[in-house]
């Protein structure tokens, strides 16, 4: 992937298509065995590991450079997943049901379990910024987390 501009396309069909901006074509295509998961949520690391989040709680990690099996699968809580950010070799990962789960995939451990709890609308989007964590969701608050 390296040098290419990439567009992601996710579907309800559980289909990853990636496609190369400058020549308009499809690179790769990956498609999951789970019958239409609805992928919600793709995020990528400094390595070229895709992480998709999924409508079943599922997150699949994927090498962009042998996309055609994932390198693991974990569902970490069976809500579905509406948010990813990557993080250092980490992952946030907001929840329809209001948690935002912390997880390192290099070692398959959960950091600072729940970093939300269950009580706040979904977590429609998560960002990073130094060393500050900021969530939103549908009640209007952004919430800030510092040192996650």
């Amino acid at each position: 992937m390296e040098g290419n501009k990439a567009l992601w396309s996710v579907s309800d069909d559980g289909q990853l298509r990636i496609f190369d901006i400058r020549n308009k074509t499809m690179i790769s295509n990956y498609v999951h065995n789970d019958p239409a998961p609805l992928m919600r949520g793709v995020t990528i690391d400094s390595e070229d590991k895709l992480i998709i989040g999924n409508e079943n709680g599922e997150l699949i990690l994927l090498d962009l450079r042998h996309i055609k099996s994932p390198l693991k699968t974990i569902r970490l809580s069976s809500s579905p997943i509406c948010s990813l950010c990557y993080n250092n070799n980490k992952v946030l990962v907001g929840h329809k049901n209001g948690v935002c789960i912390n997880w390192s995939y290099n070692d398959d451990t959960l950091l600072n379990d729940h970093i939300t709890g269950t009580d706040i609308d979904p977590i429609s989007s998560i960002v990073r910024r130094h060393h500050v964590t900021y969530t939103s969701s549908r009640d209007g608050r952004v919430r800030m987390y510092e040192n996650i």
